[in-house]
């Protein structure tokens, strides 16, 4: 049996990938807010932040990854669910909690199937221009100015808006669980230290929820000041 086939196979080998690829994602979102957060200082500012982050090298290979790592991580997700739910087919009457239940550890799976189709709208949204489709004049450099305009055309949108906060809303909430059971499905769950990582995870989901939605609701008030247009 190979190593894939034994981590893969296992319920210990899939939480571990479950733990490393949510990190992994804890990683990209926090890295991608701090790179937006380049919108509320103006076009220009992230303008250049957009240019520099597609310089780098190796940048395709390091988006690939990341991408590789949502998929995987659904992927393992949703197998470890459908077989704990194999597994044991009556719920028991009162549910016992390992842990100390939350808001995130509870609506786990709400979230997450909100975030799953919330990735899917952004991707077609922001980075392929597709929904709603824009007629954006490009420039010199090209692709760098063209995200920003889209950016502003579709915020100008109300519902838009309203629904990039609720994905804000939702990977914070998600986030603030997904954190320290990433730790816990690698094992790393000293009762000593669960309660420091529990308030971390805390204020790293109110964190990034306060981030994107902040970074919609600005947008949306730009896109529509004295009639902002393309």
């Amino acid at each position: 049996m190979s190593i894939l086939s034994k981590v893969f196979g296992s319920s210990v080998g899939k939480k571990f990938v479950v733990g490393i690829t949510g990190l992994a994602i804890c990683l990209f979102v926090l890295m991608h807010l701090l790179g937006n957060l380049n919108l509320l200082i103006g076009k220009e500012a992230f303008m250049e932040y957009a240019k520099n982050l597609h310089a780098l090298p190796g940048f395709v290979v390091i988006e690939l990854l990341f991408a590789l790592a949502f998929v995987v991580h659904i992927v393992m997700t949703l197998k470890l669910v459908f077989e704990n739910r194999a597994a044991r087919p009556i719920q028991y009457a009162v549910k016992k909690s390992a842990g100390v239940r939350t808001l995130g550890s509870a609506t786990t799976i709400i979230t997450g199937s909100y975030l799953l189709l919330f990735l899917i709208f952004h991707l077609l949204n922001i980075k392929f221009a597709i929904i709603p489709s824009i007629d954006v004049v490009q420039s010199t450099t090209v692709g760098v100015p063209v995200v920003y305009d889209v950016i502003l055309y579709s915020f100008k949108n109300l519902g838009l808006a309203l629904f990039y906060v609720g994905g804000a809303i939702c990977v914070g909430v998600h986030i603030s669980h997904g954190f320290q059971s990433s730790f816990q499905s690698l094992g790393l769950n000293s009762p000593k230290y669960m309660p420091i990582l529990r308030t971390i995870s805390t204020l790293f989901g109110v964190f990034v929820a306060l981030g994107y939605s902040t970074i919609a609701i600005y947008m949306f008030i730009v896109s529509n000041m004295n009639g902002a247009h393309l």
